[in-house]
């Protein structure tokens, strides 16, 4: 998805983020998705590949709104908590739609963050267990 499609999708004009150090770094301030209040949202588009990840900063009093239609939508997400440099514990919610990867941390230094990235694996890869046997 290039650029003018993803501002087509999202209803908003991206503006460049520093255009001579970030190329393909957009962001817009202060709009609404789907009715909920974000604070920014950053893209990430490169000419050849296109959209490479959106991320959403929001308050967190839309966290659990956003995490419950998540996992309405996706299912239950694999989740984890984390302690980045001894310093600020995260929590992590995590989901893969065979397309995207989804990742939502709450965090005590920043907003609360929504980040959606192509997946660069295919989970069909992955080997399954059936009846106690590992298969490819």
């Amino acid at each position: 998805m290039d650029l003018s499609s993803v501002e087509r999708h999202l209803g908003v004009s991206l503006t460049p983020v520093q255009k001579d150090v970030n190329r393909g770094l957009f962001e817009v301030r202060d709009f609404q998705m789907s009715g909920l209040p974000v604070n920014s949202l950053r893209v990430r588009v490169e000419d050849k590949d296109g959209l490479k990840q959106l991320a959403y900063e929001m308050d967190y009093e839309n966290m659990m709104e956003v995490l419950a239609g998540l996992r309405h939508r996706f299912g239950p997400p694999v989740g984890t908590s984390v302690d980045v440099d001894g310093r600020s514990p995260q929590q992590q919610w995590i989901w893969h739609t065979g397309e995207d990867v989804i990742t939502a941390v709450k965090s005590e230094q920043r907003p609360f963050l929504l980040s959606y990235r192509p997946s660069r694996l295919d989970p069909s890869f992955l080997c399954k267990c059936v009846d106690g046997v590992w298969m490819a």
